[in-house]
C-alpha cells in the first residue's frame, strides 16, 4: 500500500507540474501575476511539493523479510536479489 500511495502522489504531482506549464495555463495566470513572479512560484511550488512527496517516502514504515523496516536508500530494497550478503 505505500508503494501505490506514493505512486499516486507523483502521479498528481506530474499531472499538476504539466497542467501548471501548459501554454494556454501559462496565458491566464499571467495575466494574474507577472511572468517573474510566475516562474518563481512555479518553481518554488515544483521544489516544496516534490521535497514533501520524497520525505514521505523515506519515512514510510516499510515491511523486509516479515519485520517493519526503516526505508534504506539502496538498490538492494527494490530488486533483492541484487543483494549482496558477505
Amino acid at each position: 500500500m505505500p508503494v501505490l500511495y506514493f505512486s499516486l502522489l507523483l502521479i498528481a504531482y506530474y499531472a499538476l507540474h504539466s497542467i501548471l506549464a501548459a501554454d494556454g495555463v501559462k496565458a491566464k495566470l499571467y495575466r494574474l501575476v507577472p511572468a517573474r513572479y510566475y516562474r518563481l512560484g512555479y518553481n518554488l511550488l515544483a521544489t516544496v511539493l516534490l521535497a514533501a512527496i520524497f520525505y514521505r517516502y523515506f519515512t514510510i514504515e516499510k515491511r523486509r523479510y516479515g519485520r517493519p523496516t526503516r526505508y534504506s536508500p539502496t538498490l538492494a530494497y527494490s530488486w533483492p536479489w541484487l543483494e549482496f550478503h558477505g
